[in-house]
């Protein structure tokens, strides 16, 4: 076994309770495959220049390496602590079965060839919140229109579609994915911004959406070209829903106006969290291929300013 693969964590809280609704969280999430909780310790500590002795509740999670930011920053959200402790310790050795458990336990699949979890998505929406006003800009730009019926595939939704929305005052959105966990999640932040008449949830497939031919007017898939296996096949499920004279917009990137100085000061952790959620770089041929595929080798413009997107016109 490589060094270092597997983590415990610890982790003080401040109550029961408290340390119930951030394991909770951790399982939930898929960042930890089990989080034990130890009630009723004592910990004699330094704050603020006083000793202090209080009775604390201990976790301890299992997890992965790669997951530790994305599980140190959803504990932050939660807890109550100013600086919380938030310790990772390394596995040196443990039952094969058992660490296989923690895979899987950690691994939550949203589409094929892709393993994600709910932390991830949440990070890595986080992280781009300041980028979606310059995505939904060009996305905006090349639909050309302020109305209409809009999809948005997930995981990685409904940041866009809130920001097309102020953009578009008659645009009407769909958003979905095949998970009830990244449903839930959707329709969370959908409320957060009270938008529910406007945007809609719904639970899809993305290679066999569920809706009849020609019913959108604008698609939006973000990730839909470096995380899942047969992007033909989602390409060509994207251009049959499409109305005639429908725009699609499928890729990644930051948004081609976005500030370089912005995209420097997020560009490490996104490419170290994209790493580990095995994003794939695409070469001109193999963006080639995959359009050839698809049939749209003369429908599809390419956008490489600040990432990868494909405009698809029908």
């Amino acid at each position: 076994m490589p060094d270092h693969e597997y983590l415990l964590v610890s982790i003080t809280t401040s109550s029961s309770e408290e340390a119930a609704r951030i394991a909770e969280a951790l399982v939930q999430e898929r960042l930890a495959a089990c989080v034990n909780i130890v009630p009723a310790i004592t910990s004699i500590y330094r704050w603020q220049g006083e000793v202090h002795r209080d009775s604390e509740v201990l976790l301890i999670a299992k997890s992965r390496p790669e997951l530790f930011e994305s599980l140190a920053a959803r504990v932050k959200e939660l807890h109550s602590y100013e600086v919380p402790e938030i310790i990772a310790l390394p596995i040196a050795a443990g039952s094969k079965a058992y660490l296989n458990w923690i895979d899987q336990s950690v691994q939550g699949e949203t589409g094929k060839g892709t393993a994600m979890n709910l932390g991830d998505i949440k990070r890595i929406n986080q992280l781009f919140a300041q980028f979606y006003p310059y995505l939904a800009r060009q996305i905006a730009n090349a639909y050309g229109r302020e109305d209409g019926l809009a999809l948005e595939i997930g995981p990685y939704g409904p940041g866009i579609s809130i920001e097309l929305t102020k953009l578009c005052p008659g645009l009407r959105v769909i958003v979905g994915d095949g998970s009830a966990e990244v449903l839930s999640y959707l329709e969370e932040k959908v409320a957060e911004a009270s938008l529910g008449k406007r945007i809609k949830v719904k639970e899809l497939d993305k290679f066999d959406l569920p809706f009849a031919t020609a019913t959108f007017d604008l698609v939006v898939f973000r990730g839909g070209l470096f995380f899942w296996e047969d992007q033909a096949q989602i390409l060509r499920e994207i251009y049959r829903v499409l109305k005639p004279s429908g725009v699609a917009v499928v890729g990644g990137g930051f948004g081609a106006e976005a500030p370089n100085e912005l995209i420097e000061a997020r560009a490490a952790e996104i490419r170290e969290l994209n790493r580990h959620l095995g994003k794939r770089t695409l070469s001109e041929a193999e963006l080639g291929d995959i359009l050839g595929q698809a049939g749209l080798t003369e429908h599809a413009e390419v956008e490489r300013r600040h990432g990868l997107w494909l405009t698809i016109r029908k």
